[in-house]
Order: C-alpha cells, then sequence, then structure tokens
C-alpha cells in the first residue's frame, strides 16, 4: 500500500512539473507575439539636451524592453503641445509645468496630469553680459532685455521682480524671435536676454561672447520655486495604462549618463542631425547644467 501511494505521488508531481512547464511556455510565447504599445510621444521645443534621457532609452532598448513602441515629434511650444495631448493627437509630452497650470485653470480643460517632474527647478533665467553692467539681477535696473516670442518665464517675471526690489518700469524688454535672441546680445544690441540657464550661455559662446563676459542669473536662485519641465499624459491614456514606466525607463538611462556622459551625448546629437564638433561640444556642455537642475 505504502509502494502504491509513492508511486501516485511520483505521478502526480511529474504531472504538476509538466503542467507547470507547458504554463510557462505557453506565458512566454504570449509575451514574444504581444504587440508593442505605440506611444506618440511630443516635445515642445526643437531638440535639445534636455531631451537626452528618451532619446537614449530608446537607443538602449529599454522602451523596447516594455514593449513600447515610441516615436518622437515636436511642436510649436508648451501650449500647442498640452492641446495635442488634450485632444489626444499625443499620448505623452514634455511641457512646462506653468503652462500645465495655466492650461488646467481654465474652466473647460481636459484632465491632462503630469506624471513625472524632469526637472525640480525651472530654467529660466536672464542671461546678460558683464561688460553691459549687470552682475546681479537688481543691476537690470534701465537695463534692455531681450525677450523671445512666447517666452514663458515672462509669466513670472513680475513677481521675480517683486520679491527682488525691482521697479518693472525701470527694464525695458525688446520683443523678437528666438532665432535672433543670442545674436542680438552678441551684438550688443540688448544688455540681456531671457531663455535658460543650460543652453542661452551656451549658445552666446558658440557665438564668440567670452565666458567671462557672461552671467547666468537664474530665477531659482532669486527665489523663484517653481518646478521645471514635466512629462504630461493624455487622460484616457493614463487611465488605461500605466504612465509610470516610459518615465522610469528615461530615468535609468539619465542615471547611466551620469557615469559615461560624453560617449552618450552621441545619441542626441545624431538624432538632431548634429555632426560638427561644436555641435558636439554645445551637447556636452548642456549636460552638467541640465543634471543639476
Amino acid at each position: 500500500m505504502f509502494e502504491f501511494k509513492t508511486i501516485v505521488l511520483r505521478c502526480l508531481l511529474a504531472l504538476s512539473i509538466s503542467l507547470a512547464a507547458l504554463a510557462a511556455r505557453e506565458v512566454n510565447a504570449a509575451e514574444t507575439t504581444a504587440p508593442s504599445a505605440a506611444i506618440h510621444f511630443t516635445f515642445d521645443r526643437p531638440l535639445e539636451a534636455s531631451m537626452a534621457p528618451f532619446f537614449l532609452a530608446a537607443k538602449d532598448g529599454r522602451f523596447g524592453a516594455e514593449r513600447l513602441n515610441v516615436s518622437f515629434n515636436t511642436a510649436a511650444g508648451s501650449p500647442e503641445t498640452i492641446a495635442r495631448v488634450a485632444k489626444g493627437d499625443s499620448e505623452l509630452a514634455l511641457v512646462d509645468i506653468n503652462e500645465l497650470i495655466r492650461f488646467r485653470d481654465k474652466d473647460d480643460a481636459a484632465p491632462v496630469k503630469a506624471v513625472f517632474v524632469l526637472f525640480n527647478r525651472a530654467p529660466y533665467a536672464i542671461v546678460a553680459r558683464r561688460s553691459r553692467g549687470v552682475h546681479l539681477l537688481p543691476d537690470l535696473d534701465g537695463k534692455t532685455v531681450g525677450v523671445a516670442d512666447g517666452d514663458l518665464s515672462m509669466r513670472l517675471w513680475p513677481a521675480l521682480a517683486q520679491q527682488n526690489g525691482i521697479n518693472t518700469a525701470h527694464v525695458k524688454f525688446h520683443s523678437m524671435s528666438a532665432a535672433v535672441r543670442e545674436p542680438i546680445l552678441s551684438a550688443g544690441q540688448v544688455d540681456a536676454v531671457a531663455g535658460f540657464s543650460y543652453l542661452s550661455a551656451v549658445n552666446l559662446r558658440d557665438r564668440g561672447v567670452p565666458g567671462s563676459d557672461l552671467v547666468v542669473l537664474r530665477y531659482a536662485d532669486y527665489g523663484c520655486e517653481a518646478y521645471g519641465f514635466a512629462v504630461v499624459a493624455n487622460p484616457a491614456f493614463a487611465a488605461a495604462r500605466a504612465t509610470s514606466i516610459l518615465p522610469r525607463c528615461a530615468s535609468a538611462a539619465a542615471s547611466e549618463k551620469c557615469v559615461n556622459a560624453k560617449l552618450r551625448l552621441a545619441s542626441i546629437a545624431r538624432r538632431n542631425h548634429a555632426t560638427a564638433s561644436s555641435s558636439f561640444a554645445r551637447c556636452s556642455l548642456e549636460v552638467p547644467a541640465l543634471l543639476i537642475q
């Protein structure tokens, strides 16, 4: 009787192992044939270094490992980008979180939400030339500042000026297109320009302005506590899928990039069709500033 029970138990055990192996093969087959989720990801401006983590995650296969088929495109500013996400033309996007707050303040706004903050401080800054007498933010009194059309930092300027005792009536703003912002400052037609802390100064250096003549007056250093760029999600997409996967992949890629930044930066330079050494140098200089935002 004992031998019979032993035989039965052995048979049951063998059957269990066989069923488990069969189930494992079926799961693996299902995972292999499972289609990738198509995600349209929109940036709110032309490609630059702050977007590197997302391209690195794509290049390193991190998105593919999560069965994400991510395609990238750009829009003309955060308002247009958020509108695309709200409409469903893009599932995810990288935008200025402060513009998202303004969008959500509307009564009929779609419930677009931020799911990942890339910069915990806004990169807004005034980039000025020391040779024009600007060393600190209060030195802008009586000066002319070039501002690109649609520059979102100007929404926070009145509060920043008040906090630092600056009379806004004493600062003149010269409106211009973003394409001529740095050229106008390098030519001496304005005393400073509004831009991003990690980008405008690098562009000015490329135009021959010595670094010793530049001062970057970051809003964050003068009391501005606003967040910067964030990944936002379409409401329907967010309800149906785990929106943390893509930012997690990008964050992991960014962490690895810190270890070997120069080699990793080649991918964003190639994606932006940049082949000249000056373009690669620009990308290399932007990222150290990006990582401390």
